[in-house]
This record gives C-alpha cells, structure tokens and sequence, in this order.
C-alpha cells in the first residue's frame, strides 16, 4: 500500500465516498505547436507551459491579465519548472540549453549551455538552491542557482535520460529513460544506490511520492509501476492506457495519481488501485498534465495546442440511512 498522507478534509470525503468531480474551468490559447510540459505557480494564480513551438507561455488566471510569452530556445521546450518561490521559471529545450527566465513580462533570461545533447528534463530543489537537469547525452547533471555552475554529474544511464525528477527533501534524484531503467541517486554522494529494471520500453517520466516512501513512473507501453524505496520492491503496477504514456503526477495528499496517455487523461485510486475518473474535455491526445499544489485543480497541454484546466470538487457524501425502527 502506498502510504497514506494527511489529507484536508474535502480530500478525505473524496477518498471515502466517491470519485471527485472534476469540471472544465478553462481553455488557454497561444502555442502553435503541441504542449510538451505544465508547471504550477505556488501560489496558484499562474500555470506555465512549454511547447515544440519553442516557446513558454506564463497564464494568468485572472482573465483581465495577458499571458506572458517567452521566446529564445532555438528548438522544441522539452520540459519546463517553476521555481519555490513563483519568481524564477526554468525550461529545458532540444537546443541543449536550459533558461532560466524571470516571472514577468519582460521575461529577462539567462542561458545555461549545460549539456551536449538535448535538456529533457529540469527540477529546482525544495530551496531553490540546485537545479536538476537530464539530457540525451545520458547524464543527468546537478547546477548551483547561486552561481550557476555545474556541481556534479550523475553517471549511469546507457541512453539518452528523459525524465529526472527530486525528492521532497532533495536528498534523493529519480531518472529514467531510454534505456528502460528507473535510477535512484543519492544527492550527496553522487552514487546511484538503487535501479529498477522492470519495464522492457522506455520510460518517459519517473516522480516520488510527496513523502518521498515510494516512486512512480510511467512507459510507452502504457504501464504506470510504484515501487516501495524502503523494501525495493514494485508496490502497483496499472495497465494503464493503451499507447504511450506521456506525463504523471502525484496528487500533493499522495492518494492519487494523474496520468497523460494516447488514449486519456485519468485520475488512478492509489490507495484502492484502481481508476478513479476519466477526465473530459480533450479533443486530441493529453501531451502534459500536472495537479496544482492544493491539489484542487488540474492542468493538462494537448496536441491540438491547448492548455486546459478544471476544478476539483468533492462530491457530497451519501446520506446516512435513516435510523431504523424501534420496538420496545
């Protein structure tokens, strides 16, 4: 069982009672290519997106705002992250250069020329300090945000890596790739200390558990598998859609996984696993989803361009029976 964390209430009525119920909030506009990655703003009031038309967008959910565009990569914006604070966003790109732009609309940035085949994959620590990145060279690299340079290398990876992701306390990297392993570093010591080899494709995402017990990762072949990092041993696997998997995400209360596949977007039960909803309002395949950080909306990017985004809600829990008759 994956362990269970503390839930706000309404979370609590959803697990218990019922499926949550998830309605169309918004539809943003703007890229000209297919959305290759979401991130949340902290706070909420922003989601940001990256496309193979190479450029970012910053959306605002207040409708008076215009978004943000950000433009530079020479080549296809592969992944995108936002930063603890909301102030700083980071893209990595087929150009093999990740930017780290400011939240504005300016949209002043700095170019890190970090690896030597296409960036994958970007991740900021939980105190912003470190970025993590992932490439087609088959590394996966640790930078310093306070003066930009390289810290260390992670070596291992036999193949291009497109997926590298930290831990709640970022003591621990998961990565993942081509060559159909799931690695788990330690920070510290820069060893990787534990490989799973059971998928027999690629892998295209891998993320922990927001209490950092478990990790998650999703194939071309449309299989999501957990593992437990205390036993080492596959907790769940979910034959989960029938093409490739192209995004997952963890619900910030740990009991729901959101997942992006050629044929859907659903939300998985972790705790009884199984589906719990299948999201509506997609036209085109999902290409990218992400839970916001309360965990009470959801975003996801298509291949018809768009960045959509709906509201959680708990569905009322079922009336108590009435109390039966008594007889003296």
């Amino acid at each position: 069982k994956i362990h269970r964390s503390l839930s706000v209430a309404s979370w609590v009525v959803m697990e218990r009672n019922a499926a949550p119920s998830v309605e169309l909030d918004r539809a943003f506009r703007g890229h000209r290519g297919p959305v290759t990655s979401l991130a949340f703003h902290p706070e909420e009031q922003q989601v940001v997106s990256g496309s193979q038309d190479g450029c970012l967008f910053v959306w605002h959910f207040k409708a008076q705002l215009r978004p943000f565009r950000f433009v530079g990569h020479k080549g296809e914006v592969h992944h995108v992250a936002m930063s603890r604070t909301g102030q700083t966003i980071a893209s990595a790109a087929a150009d093999q250069t990740v930017r780290l732009w400011s939240n504005s609309a300016q949209g002043e940035s700095r170019v890190m020329k970090v690896h030597c085949g296409a960036v994958r994959s970007v991740c900021f620590s939980w105190d912003d300090s470190l970025l993590l990145t992932a490439s087609d060279d088959k590394t996966v690299k640790l930078w310093s945000l306070a003066t930009y340079r390289f810290q260390a290398s992670l070596l291992g990876h036999t193949n291009w890596v497109y997926s590298a992701d930290f831990s709640k306390n970022s003591e621990l990297v998961a990565s993942a790739g081509e060559d159909r392993l799931v690695r788990i570093w330690d920070v510290e010591k820069k060893v990787s200390i534990m490989t799973f080899p059971d998928f027999q494709v690629p892998v295209s995402k891998a993320k922990f558990h927001p209490d950092g017990s478990s990790v998650a990762a999703c194939g071309k072949d449309g299989c999501i598998k957990l593992w437990d990092l205390r036993s080492r041993k596959l907790l769940q696997h979910y034959d989960a859609h029938s093409g490739a998997i192209a995004s997952i995400d963890f619900h910030p209360m740990g009991e729901q996984l959101l997942s992006a596949g050629e044929d859907g977007l659903r939300i998985w039960n972790l705790r009884e696993g199984r589906l719990m909803h299948e999201v509506s309002g997609l036209k085109k395949p999902p290409t990218a989803c992400a839970f916001s950080p309360s965990g009470q909306s959801l975003a996801a990017g298509s291949r018809d361009h768009l960045v959509l985004t709906w509201n959680l809600k708990a569905d009322p829990p079922a009336p108590a029976p009435a109390p039966a008759p008594r007889h003296p």
